[in-house]
Formats: C-alpha cells, structure tokens, sequence
C-alpha cells in the first residue's frame, strides 16, 4: 500500500511524528474540560407578559393565545408549553436540544414582535429570556455558626461578590439568612389623628435621606465644591424628620410611628443536617472546566475562611469537580486494567516483542483521540470514557492481523523491509473495511436526535475518532516499528539470557512458549475436530438434493408457523417447551449435518427471546443505578405561609435525622425555594425541598435505593404538603416514568377529572409520588371598589390600591447605607393593624383633594372587601389545555413494568367525550429512542452490507456475514439472563450496534483468507477448515482484547493505580453494565460463530448452486469429476501462527 511504504521508506520522519503525537496528546488530555456528565444544552426561551389585574382566563385569551399562535410557525420548536395565571402570562419554549440559543432568541422575538399588535393596548411589553438546563449548580456550600443569621448573609454576600469575578463562575444564589432593613411601622389611628399621608412619610425620608453637590465656588486661585451632605449615618435620626407642620409645629416621625433596625420577613429557610445554616449556590458557565472552576472557588473560600472565627464553619455539601475527578480515576483505572489485561494476552499469545508492537497502537490512537476530540471542543466526561474503554479493546485489532501477516511474510523467508510492505499491502483493504465496517455500525448513531441524543452521540463520535485512529497507527506507524524491532517467532523452550533485557524477557518468553507451543496446538487440535464434526463428509458433485434436506426445510418454516398458531392458546412457557421438543425434531429430520447446525443456531435464536421473555426480567430506558442523592420535593396547598411550609419540611426533616440512616451523609433543607424555573418569578412560600447526600459508593453499608425506599416508607403521609422523592440519575433528564398529560376545554372540568384518575391509579403495583400540576387557585381578598362613590370623594382606583399596598405590603422610601451595603427603609402599618381582615375593613384613605387639602374617608365608604377563592392558572401544551400527572416507580420496581400497569389500567377508564389522555415524559422519550435505535441498526446493516459487498465483491460471502451478525444475539440473550438485567433501549441497544460492527471484523479476516485459499484449487471442506485453522490465533486474539478491555467497567473489578490496590465494583460499572454484557457475551458467541457456524454456512452456500443445478436439472447425467486434492506441500501448518 503507498502509504505504508513512503512511510516505511521515511522512518526518521515517522519517529518524530510519534513524538509529536505524545507531547500533543498529553497536552491535550491534561487541558481537556472536565466534567461528570456532557454539556447537554437544552435552549428554552421564556416570554413571560405582564396584564395586571386580569383574570387567567382573560389573560389565556388576549395575551398568551396570540403570542403562542405566532411562536408555533417557528420551524424548530419542539414544544411550547404556557401558564396563565391573574394578571401575568407566562410561555415556555423549547428549541431542538443543542439548538443555537441565540438564533432561538432572535427567531423568538421576532415572533413576538408580530403578535404584540394583537395583544391589548393596556398590557405591559413581553419580556424574553433564555434558560439553559446545562447551567446547574456545581458546587454547594452551608454557611452556619452562633454569630447570628444575619452576620452569616452579610459573609455569604461577601463571599458571592468575590465568587463571581472568578472567570468561569455564572451565578451564586443564596438561601436562608435574615436580610436587615429599617421598618417603619406606622400608627395608623396616630395618622388619623394628624391627618398625615403615607405619602407624606415616604416623601419625608426620600428628601431628607440625600446628599447632595451643590457645584463649586471659586474664590481667588482656589476652588470649593459645594456639598449637601444628607444621608444618615446611622438610622435612627429617621426618628427626628419632620413629616409635617401643623399650626406652627412640627409632627415629627417618631410621633406617628416606631422605627426598627430589624430583618425582612423571611421568604426561605436553609439546614444542614438540622442546624441553620446560609446556603450558597455557584454554577458555571456551558462548556468551562469545572476542575479548574472549583480549585478557585476553594481557594477563595480557603481565604475567606481563615479570617473568620473557630466557631463560623464552611462545609462543602456538594462538589460536582470531586466527582468528576473521582468519576476520571475510577474510569482511568479502568483503563489501565483493561490494557494490562489486553497486554497480558498479547504477551502469552504474541511474545514480548510482538505484543510490545501491537500495544503501542493503544497509547498512540489514544492521544491522537484526545488532540482531535480536543479540537472538536468536547469535554472529557464519563460518556467520552467510557467509550474510550469501548474502544480499548478494538485499538489493537488492526495492529494484530498486520503483525501477524508480517511475521508470515518474514518465515517465508522475505526481509525484514519487503515482509512490512508485503504483509500490510496483502492485508491492508481487509484492515481498513473492517474498520469502516465498525465506524458504519456507529455512524447513524451521530443523527440520534433529542435530549438522548445529545447524551449518547459521545459514544459515536469518540469510537469513530478513536478507531479512524487506530488505522492510521496500524498502517503507518506499526510496520515501521515492525521494520525497526521485529524478529521472526522462534518455537521451542527459550532459555534464558544473562542480560538484564533476557532476564526481563524470559518470563514472558516461557509464557509464550506454553501458550503457543503447548497450549494452543490441544486447543487447534480441539478445534480441528470440531471443524470436521461440524462440517461433514463432501457433498458429492452432481448430487441432488435429498428428500430429508427438503421436509427439514419445511419443518423449519412449519415451526415458526406453528409456533404463531399455539401463541394464541398457549402461555409463553408453555410454549417455550413446545419450541424445544419442536426445533430438538426439525434439527433431527435433517441428515446433513452442516444443514442441521444451520438450523439449530436460528432455532436456537428464536427460543433464547422467549426464554428471556418468560423470566421477566424486562426492558428498561436508562439503567437504575444506586443514586448518589435524593430529592424530596414539598408542595403545600397554594396560599401556605411560609412558616407553615417550614414547619411541614422540619418534622420530615426530624424522621429523617431521628431515624439516623448511617449512609446519609448530609441533608439539606431548603424551605421557599422551588426547583421549577416557571413558577412566574413569583416567591413560592408554599414549596421547598430536601437533599440527601449518600456516602461514596465504597463505603455505604446498603443499596441506597434500599434506604431511598426506607426514607419513602417512613415520610409518607405526612400531613401538610404533597411529598415526592426524586433520585439524581446519570444519563439525561428525561422524566418520570409516568407521566400522564389530561387535556379538553374546561380547565375546571380537567382539574376533577384529573383528580379523580389520580384515585383511580393509586392501586397499581409500583407505582409512587403520584402528583400533578393543578393550581386550583388560593385563597384571597379581595377589595372591591365602587368607582362612583370613590369618585365623589375625589378618589380613584390606583391611590386606593396604592394605600392598602403600603399598609399591607409596605413601600420602600429609601435606602439606608452601611459602606458597600444597602438596607431598605420600609414604610407601612404596625403588624397588628395589618394582620387580619377586620384592620383590612378598618383602614382609613388619607388624601390629597384637588386643591390639596388632605382628607380621609373609611375604605369601608369605597370599597368592600370579602373573601374569594381566587383562580390559580390555566396550562397549557402546543396551545392545548393540559393538566400534568406524574408518577414514579417504587424500588425494585420495573419503571417499564409500572408504566405498562398503568397504560393498561387506563385502556379501561371511562374518558369524557372532548377529553383525552396521553403518555409523554419518560414514555415518549424511550419510544422515540427506540424508533431511533431500530433505524440505526437497520441502517448500520445495510452499510456493513455495501461495504463487505465492495470488499468481497459478491452477495453471498456478505450474506453469510450478516447470518453471523443476527445469530450473536443469542450471546446477549445469554449474558443477560446469567446476570439477571433488562434489556436496556439504550445500553443494551447500542451494545447491539457496537457488537455488529466487532463481530463483522473477525467475519472479514476469516473469509479473506477464504478467497485466497479458493485460488488454489482447495475442496470446499479444507478451504473452511484450513481457512479457520490459519485465522483461529487472530480472531480468537481480537475477539479476548476486545472482551478483556471491557471487563473491569463492566464488572467493576480492577487495579486503582492512585492507591495500589484492587477494587471492585464502583458507580460506572452499574451504569454502562448492560452495555459491556451485550458486547462481551455477544462477541464471545460470535466468535463461536465464526470459527464454526461462518465456515458451514460457507461450504452451504458454496454448495448450493451445484444442488440446485443437479436438482432441477432434466438433461443428461454428467460424469462425477473426481475432487481435485490439494498439493502437500500447500497445507497450512496449524503452528504457523
């Protein structure tokens, strides 16, 4: 091949590309962004508009309506979901994941630009912003000790102006704490008795609560700036402001009402394993390095932390970088155990010196990787790891037949240069299809589409560069190694030199000796006879075929019929009896032997699925893995106060605690914050949430999906609020399992039908945390005004609005400032005259007349106040009604079980005419993978297909190949059933794919080798069994590498480099197992195949024509041509290898 001779003819410069390659990929691995899962971007675009005082209904109508009607022409939405709650409409949409966020935006705008001609002349300007779901927090710190909660806001705010310049670092939030301000609390029947306004004390502090420059004064040669400096520098002059002047005297502030340097009411609480605590939040900007992000944090927080007293303590509750790095070594040390295992082989298998050539293709292919994966701009996460293990075991698959072939070449007698440039030009367009066969079957994998796309298409992309890697190593860089470093395999006991480089080498000499001179000869004798049993006696020139032969083919196809039939009246385990005596029988009628392995391997096949089938062992989206944390999510009836949503948390939190779980590390309470981005930038009193931090996987005493089902069981019925339980997952946000959406046109209709299927479903087996998004509305009072009486008054609605918000609410008049920190000044009623409905009734209007006298009237005289039930908010999905329910499986629990229960609960509820129920969420994700994942296997054949048709130029040999493809499927069914696991839609899936393109490799080198033997005239049966004896070593040796690299992530088991220790187990190896079983028994059955099944079907097909032409031919017999025997001398040795 010219590629490998200019480089072989050019080994200075080869040498010195090797060079750069390692200092370029080093730099690489060490620079590439770390992080625990990828940098999916899910672009959401959130128009929100507000249209005070109107009702959801109205503003459904006017508002949210028309914006929604222009946004859903936008070709690339996904989905737009909206709520429409009292004055203030809400819309959310969501792009195609990995959209570009800022053409969503502009496209977004655009849109709304149009509709706002339609929307009401009185309603504010919609505002458009963006959400990104990849911006989570990746660090969380609980600031706590006996200084007070307001000291430990003011350190937390310290702390976050400090944070946030560090590059990198998008936002700290902070939760808990006492925020100071000066409260004036205002007498109102002193206000009364003066007849002050509460404008008139606003106005007071505003103007006397300034400094300000008065210019400047120039006197002779100097000049003065004039200052008026007003600001206080403490609060209580407040106390001495003249508010107003009456008779000559002044009504100062400290007459009408008390002023307090006190705290904001809170609007959150924050605990750390129940002591109160500051919650500090920091998330990072998409696609920065949160190792590096978090080394600065902690040095900021190192810093901090020294000059703060003993007793002030900073505790790390969540650190997404220790993860990552823990996550990195545990994947790097799966690593290593994989290519020592690899190594190992190829020492026993290679010698020393081959396996030393072979090896080296992994480090290289793996730093070429890492420079192209860097230039790509992917980040180094647990997927691109994985796959990199993935493709461990492939990386020296090329490099093996190309040693292989060299060392062929070199006992042969060639030199060391021509046997290079022979061996790898015989073997190179074998090399490179099976290679193009392996990226084809990972190819449609790049155009997954979706969140689970966007996750999974590492895997692709990282084996595609990976493999496309290894090539190039295996036809450029290893037959110049080759020219340099090869020796020709000696047979016989070595013995050992009294060197050191022969000391070192002499064990693995010795290995190599038993393993090829001793071992391998029984097992290629083994192998032998199988051949012969397998094959049979020659097929006979000119034969017909017999009647056998036919009524076994017609009993093959009759038990598939039969087998539909019996279907419909058997249950599957009785039918899978049936299979087995049936195909035990269809196997029999027929006398060729190689007819009967045929049909034994299809058979085999079909009853293998129902053997899986009728142990239930199920099918799953994502793998269920130990969670490393929970999350009980808190929703009390909307119109909770805030200490009563607190109170409910607390006694949760009490269980817990009280229970001590002694796998929960810590548990953070977090009371008024929610976790929905869309609750209307409205404070959200009535929510909260708990997290449960588990320890390291090592360490815990239990599953912690066990003591996930414990803490469930303990909280369940807790009085006050609706309880859910969530578990962090590793792979993509895809939802619940269950997750049910209710749509028709009355939305009151929706909410009881709603609640009326949520009983219906609380006895399906599994099924948990059942909850929905119906706001029925809060309680409220309301003020009503009547519009001709104020107006006799001199009154209208807004200053009547405006007094009661002051009186209720408060109203800022200023700011009160301490250095760099700011306090409001609030002004509105004392508490106990602004705490009940009868002060509401009380309350007296103080104004200004047109001609400025100031009067009161009663709000009584203007209004009336009674108590409603206001309306909550109406949903909506692509401009469709909908009420959400969602559920969640129970542990031990089936998702897909649970899923199935209810779908088949439902099919019998009675739905009301013009109402419909769907199931999305989790559902329609796994279906949608699913669709996908088919697509890709059928797509991924068919280019396997053209490839090995261009390679072999033939139909057949790539039919045979593919028979071997379909048929490894029972080496998946296998491992699954010996460890007892789902088949995974996505792990086990793409294991699928991943095993067609590995299995076709070993097809290709073995029927090559074939074709060769054809040209010389061999019969059919020693053409298949020569042809398995010569490429036994390097399909058994590419099949073991491949397994052996998957063993430790798919076991757990392997050598910690970090520690010198052996490990076993670990969280990856729970999350990608599936995957490595269906490559790993999969391949192992495969090579079965190929050694024995691919050569039958072979002598088969060869056969047939001849069959087929004796069978149906009517015209003269011709004479039987003797069988031509091959020449002595053109016997392959079974040692040769």
């Amino acid at each position: 091949m010219k590629i490998t001779d200019i480089s072989i003819d050019n080994k200075t410069s080869v040498f010195v590309l090797v060079f750069i390659i390692t200092i370029m990929g080093l730099v690489s691995y060490i620079s590439l962004p770390r992080e625990s899962s990828p940098d999916i971007s899910i672009p959401l675009v959130i128009v929100s508009t507000p249209y005070i005082g109107v009702s959801p209904e109205d503003i459904e109508s006017l508002v949210t309506t028309p914006i929604e009607k222009e946004i859903k022409k936008i070709a690339e939405v996904k989905e737009i979901k909206s709520s429409s709650f009292e004055g203030y409409s809400l819309i959310q949409v969501e792009f195609q994941a990995g959209y570009d966020i800022e053409d969503a935006l502009q496209k977004v705008r655009d849109k709304v630009n149009k509709a706002e001609s339609e929307l009401p002349a009185d309603a504010e300007k919609p505002e458009i912003v963006e959400i990104n779901f990849s911006e989570f927090p990746i660090l969380t710190y609980e600031l706590s000790g006996p200084t007070g909660l307001s000291k430990l806001k003011d350190i937390a705010e310290e702390l976050k102006d400090k944070i946030e310049t560090i590059k990198g670092v998008l936002e700290v939030k902070i939760n808990g704490g006492l925020e100071r301000e000066v409260q004036v609390d205002v007498d109102y029947r002193k206000l009364q008795h003066y007849n002050i306004r509460f404008d008139d004390i606003i106005g007071a502090i505003r103007d006397e609560n300034k400094t300000i420059p008065g210019g400047t004064i120039d006197v002779n040669q100097s000049s003065f700036l004039v200052r008026v400096p007003g600001e206080f520098k403490t609060p209580y002059p407040l106390e001495n402001i003249v508010v107003k002047t009456k008779e000559g005297q002044g009504i100062y502030l400290r007459d009408v009402a008390t002023l307090t340097y006190g705290f904001k009411e809170r609007t959150s609480f924050a605990r750390t394993n129940g002591v109160e605590a500051i919650s500090i939040q920091i998330s990072k900007r998409s696609g920065e390095n949160v190792i590096d992000i978090a080394r600065e944090v902690k040095s900021v927080i190192d810093e901090k932390e020294a000059q703060l007293p003993d007793e002030v303590k900073l505790t790390v509750v969540t650190d997404q970088s220790e993860e990552i790095e823990k996550q990195v070594k545990e994947l790097e040390n799966n690593i290593f155990s994989g290519l020592v295992l690899v190594i190992g082989i190829l020492f026993f298998a290679l010698g020393l010196r081959n396996a030393v050539l072979v090896g080296i293709s992994i480090p290289l292919s793996m730093l070429i990787s890492f420079f192209i994966l860097q230039m790509l701009g992917i980040t180094l996460n647990f997927v691109v790891l994985f796959a990199l293990i993935l493709a461990l075991g492939m990386l020296v698959d090329n490099a093996i037949v190309i040693i292989e072939n060299i060392q062929k070449f070199l006992e042969e007698g060639y030199n060391k240069l021509d046997a290079a440039k022979k061996a790898t030009a015989e073997v190179a367009w074998p090399v490179a299809s099976s290679t193009l066969t392996t990226v084809a079957a990972f190819f449609p994998l790049l155009f997954w589409p979706g969140v689970t796309g966007d996750f999974m298409s590492y895997i692709p992309i990282t084996v595609i560069v990976t493999l496309t890697s290894s090539l190039f190593v295996a036809l450029v860089i290893n037959p110049v190694f080759a020219v340099a470093f090869v020796r020709q395999e000696r047979h016989g006991k070595p013995v050992m030199k009294k060197t050191v480089m022969g000391i070192i080498a002499y064990p693995f000499d010795l290995g190599t000796y038993i393993f090829v001179d001793k071992l391998l000869p029984v097992v290629l004798r083994a192998y032998e006879k199988t051949l012969d049993f397998s094959l049979g006696a020659p097929r006979e020139k000119g034969r017909r075929i017999s009647l056998r032969s036919w009524l076994g083919i017609l009993a093959f196809f009759a038990l598939f019929v039969v087998e539909g039939i019996l279907a419909q009246f058997l249950p599957l385990t009785a039918e899978i009896v049936v299979t087995a005596i049936l195909g035990v029988l269809v196997v029999l009628v027929f006398k060729n032997i190689r007819l009967r392995f045929m049909a034994g391997a299809f058979i085999t096949l079909f009853f293998i699925t129902q053997v899986y089938g009728v142990l239930g062992y199920g099918v799953e989206f994502f793998p269920d893995v130990e969670p490393r944390r929970v999350y009980i999510k808190f929703e009390a009836p909307t119109g909770t106060g805030i200490k009563e949503t607190n109170e409910v948390i607390k006694k949760v939190e009490d269980k817990i605690l009280t229970a001590n779980f002694k796998d929960i590390e810590k548990l953070l309470a977090v009371a008024g914050s929610s976790t929905n981005p869309f609750d209307a930038g409205s404070s959200t009193p009535n929510k909260g949430s708990i997290t449960l931090e588990y320890t390291d996987y090592e360490i815990r005493e239990k599953n912690s999906k066990e003591t996930t089902e414990e803490i469930r069981k303990l909280i369940e019925g807790t009085p006050g609020a609706d309880i859910t339980i969530d578990k962090e997952d590793m792979g993509p946000p895809v939802g619940l399992p269950v997750n049910i959406e209710v749509s028709g046109e009355n939305y009151n209709e929706i909410g009881k039908l709603t609640l009326k299927i949520m009983e219906y479903l609380k006895d399906v087996p599994g099924l948990v945390d059942v909850d929905d998004d119906y706001d029925a509305g809060k309680p409220e009072l309301r003020v009503v005004i009547d519009r001709k009486k104020a107006a006799t008054y001199g009154l209208n609605t807004s200053l009547i609005a405006g007094t009661i918000r002051t009186a209720i609410n408060g109203t800022e008049a200023s700011k009160y400032r301490v250095d760099e920190d700011e306090y409001d000044i609030t002004v509105r009623l004392r508490k106990d005259q602004r705490s009940s409905v009868d002060a509401l009734n009380n309350l007296t209007i103080i104004y200004n007349n047109q001609n400025g006298k100031t009067l009161s009237v009663p709000l009584s005289s203007v209004a009336n106040v009674y108590l409603d039930k206001g309306p909550g908010s109406i949903r909506r999905k692509d401009l469709n009604r909908v009420i959400t329910i969602s559920g969640n499986a129970a542990e031990g629990m089936n998702a897909n079980e649970v899923l199935a229960s209810v779908k088949e609960k439902m099919a019998e509820y009675p739905l009301p005419q013009g109402y419909t129920v769907t199931f999305t969420g989790q559902s329609e994700e796994q279906e949608e993978a699913s669709a996908f994942l088919g697509k890709a296997f059928g797509v991924a054949i068919l280019l396997i297909f053209l490839i090995l048709v261009i390679q072999f130029n033939s139909i057949s040999q790539p039919f045979i190949i593919m028979t071997a493809v379909i048929i490894s499927l029972v080496g998946v069914f296998i491992g699954l059933l010996v460890f007892k696991m789902p088949f995974g839609i996505i792990m086990t899936g793409i294991g699928v794919i991943s095993l067609a393109g590995v299995v076709v490799n070993n097809n290709i080198v073995l029927i090559d080798y074939m074709n060769i033997l054809k040209k010389r005239d061999f019969s059919l049966i020693e053409i298949a069994k020569y042809a398995g004896i010569r490429r036994f070593r390097p399909v058994t040796l590419t099949a073991v590498t491949t397994i052996l690299g998957l063993i430790p992530l798919s076991f757990g088991f392997g050598y910690d480099i970090y520690t010198n220790s052996f490990v076993f187990g670990g969280e990856s190896a729970e999350f990608w197992r599936s995957m490595g079983i269906a490559v790993i028994f999969g391949l192992g059955f495969a090579t079965f195949l190929t050694l024995v099944l691919v050569p039958v079907i072979f002598v088969v097909w060869e056969e047939m024509g001849d069959a087929f032409k004796s069978t149906f031919s009517f015209g003269k017999k011709k004479e039987k041509l003797p069988q031509p025997e091959p020449p002595k001398n053109e016997k392959p040795h079974i040692f040769e290898d």
